[in-house]
């Protein structure tokens, strides 16, 4: 990221969502950009449905809209909405019968995962993102398992930052591993290469150790901890045709990818980070995991392709609008599955679509943040 918070704003933040957290995850880097939420009084939660307002209502250009759903039409852009200060101003659907159905996130579950680690922390489970992998992962206290993996924390995981040498998008890794009959074996044997900690790469398969890791912590599955804890919370529509997700063949949920959901039921997750973990009257995730999650945290080396630096399983980027950086985050799925979050205009636009599953749908999607997006306001 081009600017770094003052360490004077950041120790105000941690006294701000202290009282409301509770949880020991570390948070005292004091060179932490916190992009942030929300913290506004809502006349409503669309926990039934989004109530619906016009852009031009909320002070958004509708002509650029109107350019935006034209570039879009031409493409393999499925879906997209707009949400502003809390309302529904825009959908679009690429033919009328996609409405109501589900696609698969792909990658955008990294983001859903990285949500419930934070809750497993807030309620107990885990003890702080400095506890060591192994405490949950005994597979790697094996004497022909590298020591040097003893040192990896939950940190790691949530930044990608390893050390195992792993080729996501040139490589076969990521094949490799979902065509293994033993998903956590793959992923703990892959020699090291970089120091623990220090590196980003991004690896598919330290997302799914967070999703083993929340089973074991909590003893209830991935799936079942975060329908009771995160998807009700929210009213997620959870049908048999509304909601899916994978498992590994030891029957673990998927972390790195995997889930199915409709589209505009997508939309009420970025809304929950949007207004910092808090829906209703309930506090379903701290505010200060929020914030710590969103925050830069390593650099990535992938901004030439769009995709910006990396928090905690989420993206961290910016736009200029009016000579001003604006920072947003991001979940983001191959094929165009992305929510991104810009708390500074209290807003959110999703995408969901077929785009190629190479960099090329993330370069896309970034020019139209940078060409439309950031001329809405």
């Amino acid at each position: 990221m081009k600017h770094l918070i003052t360490y004077l704003i950041f120790i105000l933040f941690l006294i701000g969502c202290s009282n409301e957290s509770g949880s020991s995850y570390k948070n005292e880097k004091n060179d932490l950009e916190i992009i942030g939420s929300v913290n506004v009084e809502r006349e409503y939660y669309p926990t039934d449905e989004w109530q619906t307002k016009s852009p031009s209502e909320v002070g958004l250009d509708e002509g650029v809209i109107e350019e935006l759903i034209e570039e879009i039409s031409n493409t393999d852009v499925n879906t997209m909405f707009m949400i502003k200060d809390g309302y529904l101003v825009k959908e679009y659907y690429k033919g009328s019968a996609l409405k109501g159905r589900t696609t698969p996130i792909n990658s955008a579950t990294k983001s859903i995962i990285s949500a419930l680690i934070g809750i497993a922390i807030d309620k107990g489970y885990i003890e702080s993102i400095d506890q060591k992998v192994s405490d949950f992962i005994p597979e790697l206290l094996k004497d022909d398992i590298e020591s040097d993996k003893l040192t990896w924390t939950i940190e790691y995981l949530l930044t990608m930052s390893v050390g195992s040498q792993w080729d996501e998008f040139n490589g076969q890794s990521f094949g490799d591993m979902i065509g293994s009959n033993n998903w956590i074996d793959y992923m703990i044997n892959q020699p090291l290469t970089d120091e623990p900690g220090e590196t980003f790469n991004y690896n598919s398969g330290a997302s799914h150790l967070l999703s083993v890791i929340i089973e074991r912590a909590t003893g209830m599955t991935t799936k079942k901890f975060a329908d009771e804890y995160l998807i009700s919370q929210i009213g997620i529509k959870t049908g048999v045709l509304d909601y899916y997700w994978l498992t590994d063949p030891d029957g673990y949920y998927t972390g790195g990818h995997g889930i199915d959901i409709e589209p505009i039921e997508l939309t009420k997750f970025g809304y929950l980070f949007l207004n910092g973990g808090k829906w209703e009257d309930t506090q379903v995730i701290s505010r200060g995991w929020v914030e710590l999650s969103t925050s830069f945290h390593i650099i990535t080396n992938l901004s030439d392709v769009g995709l910006g630096d990396y928090g905690f399983q989420w993206w961290v980027d910016e736009f200029e609008w009016n000579g001003q950086p604006i920072p947003y985050y991001y979940a983001a799925g191959a094929g165009g599955q992305h929510v991104y979050v810009i708390p500074t205009f209290d807003f959110i636009v999703q995408f969901t679509g077929r785009l190629p599953s190479d960099a090329n749908a993330t370069i896309y999607l970034d020019q139209l943040i940078n060409q439309y997006i950031a001329y809405l306001f």
